[in-house]
């Protein structure tokens, strides 16, 4: 009785077929590896991601340390960030930002885990500062110019 039962529930089953494509596990956010984030010199953040080579942070720590007041607008989930005259705006999951004109991305910045993350060179450099990466380390080193230098 249980091979019979055995044997209806393996031909009920459709059988997989032999080239299926294996899930893209590289965009997925869960595996990112992690990275350091230092600011003149200061720790930021020990929570940055790294994606295919281009660093993420958490939004609210980075503009903070580049001397921006940032906004959130949780309803069309925008984030705007003022440093002197230069303002930057990214939305969630779209590929542009803006700085006032449209730039294209590499990576939208993300919602994880509650927090947003943004691109590090991108916004570092809006805002007027220097960006290198420490490979072997994994630690993202910034440097902000003067505020008299802001245009």
């Amino acid at each position: 009785m249980l091979t019979l039962l055995a044997s209806i529930a393996f031909v009920q089953t459709p059988p997989m077929p032999p080239h299926t494509p294996r899930r893209d596990r590289r965009y997925r956010w869960g595996n990112a590896n992690r990275a350091s984030v230092v600011v003149n010199g200061d720790t930021v953040s020990r929570n940055a991601l790294i994606r295919d080579n281009r660093v993420q942070v958490p939004m609210r720590p980075i503009f903070e340390a580049l001397g921006a007041d940032v906004r959130w607008y949780p309803t069309n989930q925008k984030v705007v960030a003022h440093r002197g005259s230069r303002v930057v705006s990214l939305i969630l999951g779209q590929n542009f930002a803006y700085d006032p004109k449209p730039v294209l991305l590499d990576y939208p910045p993300r919602m994880v885990r509650g927090v947003v993350y943004v691109p590090l060179r991108f916004v570092a450099q809006t805002l007027g500062a220097k960006v290198s990466f420490d490979r072997r380390r994994k630690i993202a080193r910034v440097k902000t110019a003067a505020r008299r230098n802001d245009r």
